[in-house]
């Protein structure tokens, strides 16, 4: 049986400017955020990509904050030098 390794984006979690569009698929809420990565939970989420241009590190706090107590996936960031 081979393994299937799953990962989730999290560029969608923050306020970053690309989400001002007017479109309502995109309006960002931190509490909806919150409830999105916490249904991760259960579901073997290996690692989550972010990156600190997605609301300067808010969603880092976010998945920080919903796995609080938790074993917590591979984080995966991109910090600018």
């Amino acid at each position: 049986m081979k393994s299937i390794e799953l990962g989730y984006g999290a560029g969608a979690l923050a306020d970053y400017p690309s989400h001002h569009d007017g479109n309502p698929w995109t309006e960002w809420d931190s509490l909806r955020a919150l409830d999105c990565l916490k249904s991760l939970d259960g579901l073997e989420i290996f690692w989550i990509d972010t990156a600190y241009r997605y609301g300067q590190g808010i969603s880092e706090r976010l998945i920080g904050k919903a796995f609080e107590g938790k074993v917590l996936p591979y984080v995966i960031t991109k910090i600018p030098q």
